[in-house]
């Protein structure tokens, strides 16, 4: 039996469909990991924890977290620790961000927190963290006592976490709220009247 040999114009004819094949399905791969890398998420996690006294039926208007949860006042360094959950089905990995100021590290132990209290910024943290889905990354995030400037009567709020979340090559900055709203009173003195009548203004009666 012989075999008849096929025309050349058929030959390159197959050759181009299979390139066309082949980059196709490249670009469907690439669109495809693209799509998840970008629906990876993080949320608020289950706990916010701070050095200072925690609040109780501040209905504050300064943030979007609800209730406020601190209250920082003139010379006290602003310090808050805040779980990040990954609620997307794949790794991430959690990078702080934030401006010069602002620090945003992450605890090297997933989930719990250690000694809040007792934490003096010397202990080993990690500037980047890997959060497998479902699991709580540990944010401690400060700012130094003279980041916050203000004339008498002024009250900021703080309510979210800038965080740089990556995932199959793919980086997006996010903001994760807090649990609650961070107040810093940065004119008065902690447990003076000035403070107490500071914040009865901004939490109501």
């Amino acid at each position: 039996m012989s075999i008849a040999a096929l025309p050349p114009a058929v030959v390159r004819a197959r050759r181009k469909v299979a390139v066309l094949v082949v980059v196709g399905a490249m670009v469907v791969g690439v669109a495809a990991w693209q799509a998840v890398a970008r629906t990876a998420r993080v949320g608020t996690g289950s706990s916010m924890w701070t050095p200072t006294t925690v609040l109780s039926g501040c209905a504050s208007a300064l943030g979007d977290a609800g209730e406020a949860f601190t209250v920082f006042a003139q010379g006290q360094t602003i310090h808050v620790v805040q779980s990040v959950l990954n609620t997307s089905r794949i790794p991430v990995v959690l990078t702080g961000g934030g401006g010069d100021a602002l620090s945003v590290v992450f605890e090297t132990e997933l989930d719990s927190p250690g000694s809040v209290d007792d934490w003096t910024g010397t202990e080993d943290t990690l500037s980047r963290v890997a959060v497998p889905p479902g699991r709580e990354a540990i944010a401690h995030v400060t700012w130094p006592a003279d980041a916050f400037q203000g004339s008498s009567g002024v009250t900021y709020g703080i309510h979210v976490v800038p965080i740089t979340v990556s995932a199959l090559g793919v980086s997006r900055a996010v903001k994760v709220p807090l649990q609650g709203t961070v107040l810093v009173m940065p004119s008065v003195e902690a447990g003076t009247d000035a403070f107490r009548d500071q914040l009865a203004s901004v939490c109501g009666p």
